[in-house]
């Protein structure tokens, strides 16, 4: 696991409930620290813990509290990777290519690194269908990155999972639709 999203799910628990809940999480999921560093890579246990530590704590799924942790992830994410993108890209574009540019990146910088691959193909100038396979199974963070990502740029999205790890099936199909506006 990519220490940048350990990093930024501590970062997203301190916001959410502060440091003690940080500390009492690290104890209850026994991941041995409570610090992470970006640049260092770390066991996926020790994420699955802390999530599972957390949903637990707020009486809510792991999924839901996955999702706002992808909504949470995206400013970050910018930031990191932002001169990657084309200035002239949205939502949808930045998505699409994602695999082709910052995951491409990831795995330049650091070889041990190992971001779900993602097929994604466009179905149209309004929609994205996004294959992703992960033995991770953190589609509910794709799903909020895309989210985060229409929120970044103003646009409005529908996301669905016609398939889903999750529920069972071997991969998941997460379709992302952006909406008009209202």
């Amino acid at each position: 696991m990519h220490g940048l999203l350990l990093n930024q799910f501590r970062q997203f628990v301190v916001e959410a409930a502060g440091r003690e809940a940080w500390l009492e999480l690290t104890q209850v999921a026994n991941t041995g620290t409570d610090a992470y560093q970006i640049s260092g890579t770390y066991p996926d246990a020790d994420l699955a813990a802390l999530v599972a530590a957390a949903a637990r704590r707020q009486g809510q799924p792991e999924a839901v509290l996955l999702e706002a942790f992808g909504r949470f992830l995206v400013p970050t994410l910018l930031r990191v990777y932002g001169s990657l993108l084309d200035p002239a890209w949205r939502t949808l574009d930045v998505i699409a290519r994602t695999e082709e540019t910052v995951h491409r990146a990831v795995r330049l910088r650091d070889p041990t690194a190992s971001p779900p691959v993602l097929g994604a193909r466009r179905e149209g100038a309004d929609v994205v269908l996004i294959d992703y396979a992960s033995p991770r199974r953190l589609c509910p963070v794709a799903e909020g990155i895309a989210r985060g990502l229409a929120e970044h740029f103003g646009e409005r999205v529908e996301v669905t999972q016609p398939a889903c790890m999750l529920r069972g099936d071997p991969r998941c199909a997460i379709r992302v639709r952006t909406l008009l506006s209202a």
